[in-house]
């Protein structure tokens, strides 16, 4: 389903809501590597984007795992065909029902909310509320958890994580993820002890 999909794409890619919507098929690369590329609008593109799409986007290309890979592979084989409607679809990834079109950002919560009733995701219960910051704010914090203790060189995973996200190198918004991932897990273990 297409509102499952995008909400995996937005975890796995940490993309904003407005990013999201841009992705293009162009943009997408199944191959032996699979990855999305989110693009870097240009100057004129960001001033017709009456929705605000892509205003703070800054150009990367994000890996996908196998699992992310299949579950677009199958969306694209699958779904997103029952969404087109012409003889010149809209080659953006995620299409409305209502009329063939990209989605707009402002769509992009109500969907999320609505994946959300039905997902079973272990990953994702975490969540009491599911919009993009939040996936966002989980992508960050679940890859810090992960990549953080086998890390040697703190800037190197702080630069990993403000490329991924598409932060400025001189953002804080990396360190304020690391803090709120270690005070998480200084909770987790102080919940387990307690158990214990």
């Amino acid at each position: 389903e297409r509102n499952y999909c995008l909400l995996r794409i937005a975890l796995a890619t940490w993309a904003r809501r407005s990013e999201l919507v841009l992705i293009s098929l162009g943009d997408i690369d199944l191959g032996p590597m699979p990855a999305i590329t989110i693009k870097e609008p240009s100057k004129q593109s960001k001033n017709r984007r009456r929705d605000g799409a892509s205003m703070k986007t800054r150009g990367r290309k994000i890996p996908l795992d196998r699992c992310d890979a299949e579950l677009l592979a199958n969306y694209l084989r699958e779904t997103r065909p029952t969404f087109v409607r012409s003889k010149s679809p809209s080659t953006e990834l995620f299409l409305s029902k209502k009329d063939a079109k990209r989605l707009s950002a402002k769509t992009i919560n109500g969907l999320l909310g609505a994946a959300a009733k039905a997902i079973r995701d272990h990953e994702l219960c975490e969540l009491s509320r599911l919009h993009p910051h939040a996936l966002r704010k989980q992508g960050a914090e679940s890859f810090r958890r992960v990549h953080g203790p086998t890390s040697n060189d703190h800037q190197a995973l702080i630069a990993n994580m403000a490329y991924k996200a598409g932060w400025s190198n001189l953002s804080r918004m990396p360190e304020h993820y690391t803090r709120e991932a270690m005070s998480d897990e200084l909770g987790r273990r102080v919940r387990h002890a307690d158990i214990g």
